[in-house]
């Protein structure tokens, strides 16, 4: 079979498994480097013949950068969510780099280390708690790979992974990754294999956020340790594979390139984003022509334009509203959607769900949503407008104004 071939992803995907850790990032660019290939290996992730763990992260974002928006949604729905990298946490994974390579590693030291920082949510070898992945399969081909993961976890999150946030009726909160989501009841497990069940009907607020169970800050233990650490989980004595040149240089590979890394600059002009109402933040992924200010659209001047994350992550505005103790508190929102567009307005207040509101260009372009704040009167609280996916269709949003408002 010729190279470029119609069996050539199939080959590649049958030998995944066996390849290195360098050939897996050759086969991973040349599978994303076409269509129909990057829907094998889409496929092939949803098989488990490829872990969603195992593909370079350069190749995972190039995937969420793809100007094909059928493979960019599919790849998240498939592998995770991505977003751009930290500059700063690169330049600390530089920084680590150096630390484990500079000096020898004493693997037992390591092991007793993985498992008081590690296996506390993630198995290695059969030991360990399943909150996390399995860390024998994944995440740790290669140095830059596993101090990515280690330094920088919310980064790339698997399918899955995600941290859930519950909040009951009877003032409980638990976090955590769920692992069962039936009609009636959802279950999450957190560190120590510590599951957590909640009827449906006691839940007030569950949230998937946008970082990953595995908290930060391993990084901040002190550098001998977590020399050990690192090479303990890159080679351990469990896989039986003495430490030659050759093997070190596998493992170690060529230091990533910051500026390749990081994040492209941006197009967007925040500065006018940010003037659209300067008391409200506004957070919001640069794609589809958001976030921007429209100085007119559809009958209204000064208009925000704004598109969700994901589709568990809307665009928002943030900030904090003084809810006077007399009077009643009100905030009203003129909001719209174009022509065959609908999108969910969903309202936080102190943290919780207080109002969703489908959005949907039906009855004419704006809808004007009053949202009651009396009940928090007299306290200062955080207040989350969202802009988030309906079906994940359509679903830009536009905000032509927010007022906040006290009647006697």
């Amino acid at each position: 079979n010729r190279l470029g071939g119609e069996a050539t992803p199939h080959y590649f995907v049958a030998h995944w498994k066996e390849a290195s850790s360098t050939i897996r990032q050759a086969i991973a660019d040349s599978l994303i480097s076409r269509d129909d290939w990057t829907e094998r290996l889409l496929v092939a992730v949803e098989d488990g013949l490829v872990g969603a763990g195992e593909i370079p992260v350069t190749a995972i974002r190039t995937l969420s950068r793809t100007e094909n928006q059928q493979i960019q949604n599919r790849a998240r729905e498939v592998i995770g969510r991505i977003r751009d990298p930290n500059v700063n946490k690169l330049q600390l994974i530089l920084d680590k780099r150096k630390v484990a390579l500079n000096g020898e590693a004493d693997l037992e030291a390591g092991r007793a280390m993985a498992e008081a920082a590690c296996l506390i949510c993630h198995k290695f070898y059969g030991k360990g708690a399943s909150v996390g992945p399995d860390l024998t399969g994944v995440g740790r081909s290669s140095l830059n790979a596993l101090l990515a993961n280690i330094i920088d976890p919310n980064q790339v999150i698997g399918r899955g992974y995600e941290n859930v946030e519950i909040e009951t009726a009877d003032g409980q909160f638990a976090s955590g990754r769920m692992i069962e989501d039936t009609p009636t009841r959802v279950t999450l497990l957190s560190a120590g294999d510590n599951r957590q069940t909640f009827a449906k009907g006691d839940i007030i607020s569950l949230e998937v956020t946008d970082i990953s169970v595995m908290p930060e800050g391993l990084e901040q233990m002190q550098d001998e340790a977590f020399r050990n650490l690192v090479w303990y989980i890159l080679n351990p004595p469990e896989e039986n594979r003495p430490m030659t040149p050759a093997l070190r240089r596998e493992l170690v590979g060529e230091a990533p390139d910051l500026e390749a890394l990081a994040p492209k600059k941006s197009n967007v002009d925040w500065e006018s984003v940010s003037l659209w109402n300067p008391e409200w933040k506004v957070e919001c992924p640069e794609t589809r022509g958001a976030p921007e200010k429209l100085a007119e659209y559809e009958g209204r001047k000064n208009v925000l334009k704004t598109f969700p994350y994901w589709h568990q992550r809307g665009a928002a505005l943030i900030r904090e509203i003084e809810v006077p103790a007399n009077g009643k508190t009100s905030i009203i929102v003129e909001a719209g959607a174009a022509p065959g567009d609908e999108w969910m307005l969903r309202v936080f207040a102190d943290l919780k769900m207080i109002r969703r509101q489908k959005i949907d260009s039906e009855e004419g372009t704006w809808k004007t949503v009053r949202i009651d704040l009396t009940p928090f009167a007299g306290r200062k609280i955080p207040v989350r407008l969202e802009n988030y996916a309906f079906n994940w269709d359509n679903e830009t949003g536009y905000w032509a104004s927010i007022q906040v408002v006290n009647e006697p």
